[in-house]
């Protein structure tokens, strides 16, 4: 499927922020490291890809990793999308592209509906740029996000093992090496983690974590 993505400018509107529903307990909206809240500066224009194919998926993404969601923390307006971003907090598990680590936020697009549920960990491929946010952007893109568990009671070694396990798992990281940038993010510098900014030793690390998955064992590979 072809997906075509609106570029605009736009100052995000930061209100509404809830957690547990009690003002009081409220918890601030997180900024920049300017200290500035986030804003979507994108330039004016459009592009449009097919993220089925997981070298444009991966180039996409400046992140991409298993994450545990803890709880849902504040929802985020988007005037010009008519309609507000959800921000979980997740906990890092596992990195295909880059290196989360800790607790982190995602924001999630529900432009189209849906939600992330509590409990459940899941593979994320995100748009993340400092400047901009601290979050980990997830679009409407289902190829963006993929359940691993959903079963709350595990350990961390347990998930992380079923997400070492997972196919999903062998299938973005061997898209890795292979990914497709793009032109845009290139014109902008926004290639942070690609695959070719890293040392030789670090592209071989790589190489030898897709060859150790169980899944490249089972296969062969």
């Amino acid at each position: 499927m072809i997906y075509s993505f609106p570029r605009a400018t736009t100052q995000q509107a930061f209100s509404n922020n809830r957690n547990d529903g009690n003002a009081a307990n409220q918890q601030p909206l997180p900024k920049n490291k300017n200290g500035n809240h986030p804003t979507n500066s994108n330039s004016a224009g459009s592009f449009a890809t097919d993220f089925g194919d997981d070298r444009k998926l991966v180039g996409y993404s400046q992140n991409v990793f298993a994450a545990k969601v803890v709880r849902e923390i504040s929802t985020v307006p988007r005037p010009f999308r008519g309609a507000a971003n959800i921000q979980y907090e997740a906990e890092a598990l596992y990195n295909i592209k880059g290196n989360v680590t800790g607790t982190v936020v995602v924001d999630l697009n529900v432009i189209q509906g849906g939600s992330l549920t509590p409990g459940t960990t899941y593979l994320f491929a995100a748009k993340h740029l400092e400047e901009l946010s601290p979050w980990y952007f997830i679009g409407f893109i289902p190829q963006m996000m993929t359940i691993v568990s959903e079963d709350s009671t595990l350990t961390d070694d347990q998930l992380t093992d079923a997400v070492l396990k997972n196919t999903r798992t062998y299938e973005l990281l061997s898209a890795y090496p292979n990914e497709i940038l793009f032109a845009n993010d290139v014109a902008r510098n926004d290639t942070q983690n690609s695959f070719q900014s890293l040392s030789d030793v670090e592209k071989q690390a790589v190489r030898d974590r897709i060859a150790a998955l169980p899944t490249a064992t089972s296969t062969g590979n």
